[in-house]
């Protein structure tokens, strides 16, 4: 998966442990964003040859895409998901 889909792999991996479900043995999660708040300032010196970072902040507006979820939410940042699963 790449984009979103790595977000959303993640968010159906983890409600199938919190509901105690077999889960994937792997996945292979390329170009997404764990942290779509861009909350660490090295973020913006990435370069990536496919996501520009400096637009990142396009892309995550809670406005655009994420239905008015906060950047935070781990549902669009994964990064902020807790390790309580």
């Amino acid at each position: 998966a790449d984009s979103a889909g790595p977000s959303l792999a993640m968010a159906a991996v983890r409600e199938l442990i919190l509901a105690g479900k077999p889960v994937p043995a792997s996945m292979v999660l390329l170009s997404f964003t764990p942290d779509a708040s861009l909350s660490n300032p090295a973020t913006l010196d990435i370069k990536d040859p496919i996501i520009d970072v400096r637009n990142l902040d396009f892309y995550t507006d809670e406005n655009h895409w994420s239905d008015g979820l906060d950047a935070k939410d781990p549902l669009v940042s994964p990064l902020f998901f807790s390790d309580e699963v």
